[in-house]
């Protein structure tokens, strides 16, 4: 089942009904049908230097880096909610992750590990089995090296005892050949992830008038059945001119698709979102 809303270009005799958009009302039970996932919203690094390190989540399936970074090349950091510089020189940076890239089931244990190198390392195994466990809410815990002077990643995430799997894609079509920036990120009740961000001072990412799939960091969510998921999708061109800003809301639904388009100022998003059980 596709679900289809349009807000578009009059010359394409769509309705313009404003910069945001919501998917239709499903007529769904949501009181069994999803499964039993785990969703990683983010994971800040808190410690002196640039973040080198790799984040790896496991689960009864398979292992699944979600962060990896060498310290050389382009450090894959969110500017969101990201605070540097401090006065001990240390750091607390959101970092950009770039999975998973299948969604993290709880059928098993489930083991977050990071390693910063081969003799400093540090992991959490989520006990989905203690009553003290806590689901269906954002937990944030704090992974260390014993090793001293070692940043400390802090992970925030969700068992969730009633989920389906979303993957988002996102499509531009720009009225004028221009580069663009901006950020993408996804909201639920649980809390924000971003799904891509990049500004004018990194490398330019598109500079076309042809449809272009963004290349999102992440793609794959787990949501919470009785959730919506809101996309937030802020572009811009290389003049600070805005491309579209607006907001997506769908409710999570059970295998089907949402596509709904944003009309901008300079041009066009799809956001189209594949649900799956």
């Amino acid at each position: 089942m596709s679900l289809d809303l349009n807000i578009g270009w009059k010359d394409r005799e769509r309705e313009k009904i404003g910069l945001n958009a919501r998917c239709s009302p499903s007529m769904q039970d949501y009181s069994s049908y999803g499964k039993e996932l785990v969703e990683v919203l983010s994971v800040r690094y808190k410690g002196q230097g640039d973040p080198s390190c790799t984040i790896i989540v496991y689960d009864g399936k398979r292992g699944q880096i979600i962060y990896t970074q060498s310290g050389q090349g382009d450090m894959r950091v969110s500017h969101e909610h990201s605070n540097s510089g401090t006065q001990n020189g240390s750091n607390d940076r959101r970092l950009l992750l770039t999975g998973p890239y299948r969604v993290i089931s709880m059928d098993g244990c489930v083991l977050i590990e990071y390693n910063i190198d081969d003799h400093c390392h540090a992991k959490i195994l989520l006990d989905i089995d203690d009553p003290s466990t806590k689901h269906d809410e954002a937990v944030t815990a704090e992974l260390g090296c014993t090793c001293d002077n070692h940043p400390k990643a802090v992970v925030t995430y969700a068992l969730l005892s009633n989920a389906v799997e979303a993957i988002v894609e996102v499509k531009l079509h720009q009225r004028r050949d221009n580069t663009f920036y901006g950020t993408i990120i996804a909201y639920s009740y649980l809390g924000d992830v971003v799904l891509f961000e990049t500004d004018n001072e990194k490398t330019l990412i598109g500079s076309s008038q042809e449809p272009t799939i963004i290349p999102l960091a992440r793609s794959v969510l787990a949501v919470p059945l009785d959730s919506s998921l809101q996309i937030e999708v802020d572009l811009w061109n290389h003049s600070n001119g805005k491309i579209v800003k607006g907001l997506v809301s769908c409710q999570a639904h059970l295998n089907s698709n949402h596509v709904v388009h944003l009309d901008g100022e300079n041009g066009q998003v799809d956001v189209k979102i594949t649900w799956s059980d």
